[in-house]
């Protein structure tokens, strides 16, 4: 298959991230239920091994992210060839004109299904058969509402937008711009947190073994006899 292009670091990246997973539960395992002293689940030669395949994984996914090539334009088309972004039109009915759920689901379902019997693609789709399908709806399931559609034919075809989407998305840890700039923010501090935290250890380490050296060298016998 000459056309093919297999995605090969993906798949290995992939296969050693499911090593590294199945070595964490080794380790968990070997933890449980010990008695307390026990070096079980603290062998250095396979603690060792788990971190090298853990960098190994780490340095393939950074492989694979470098290797990532984003086109926004032919992104948006293909989400735009098909209903992707229809589920917001319910939840846009639910949130703004506060209709149930259940019903605003329904229109929602509705329409999608009218377009895909009329191969009409959501950026095509005629406002009149929102209004016509919306009215049938309400009448049938939700009489006591108003058979009008309170969704003007702007915000219908916003809601169908996914970039209007993600940028209505106006929750904590959302897909938005901002959010996504105080999580990658918030990361950067644990990461220079974390890395302050391995140096502080690590020369507390040192420290330690350098005065467990001098220790033992005050109790070892002297080379001229004497303690």
């Amino acid at each position: 298959m000459p056309q093919k292009r297999n995605p090969g670091l993906m798949i290995r990246t992939r296969t050693n991230a499911s090593r590294v997973i199945s070595d964490a539960q080794q380790a968990v395992w070997l933890a449980h239920n010990i008695i307390p002293g026990m070096s079980d689940a603290r062998n250095v030669q396979d603690s060792s091994r788990r971190v090298k395949e853990t960098m190994t994984m780490l340095g393939q996914f950074r492989q694979v992210i470098a290797a990532l090539k984003i086109n926004p334009e032919r992104a948006l088309e293909e989400l735009n060839l098909d209903w992707t972004a229809s589920q917001e039109v319910a939840d846009v009915f639910m949130r703004d004109y506060k209709l149930p759920f259940r019903v605003g689901h329904h229109i929602a379902s509705e329409i999608v299904s009218y377009a895909k019997a009329n191969g009409i693609k959501p950026c095509n789709f005629p406002y009149s058969e929102v209004k016509r399908i919306y009215e049938e709806v309400i009448k049938k399931e939700y009489p006591q509402g108003s058979p009008v559609c309170p969704m003007s034919e702007t915000q219908f075809k916003d809601t169908l937008n996914p970039v209007k989407i993600i940028q209505n998305r106006k929750t904590t840890g959302g897909p938005q711009l901002t959010e996504l700039d105080k999580s990658l923010a918030n990361m950067e501090k644990s990461i220079s947190s974390q890395i302050e935290w391995a140096k502080d250890n690590a020369a507390a380490i040192s420290n330690a073994l350098q005065r467990l050296d001098g220790d033992f060298q005050k109790i070892l016998p002297r080379g001229d006899g004497k303690k």
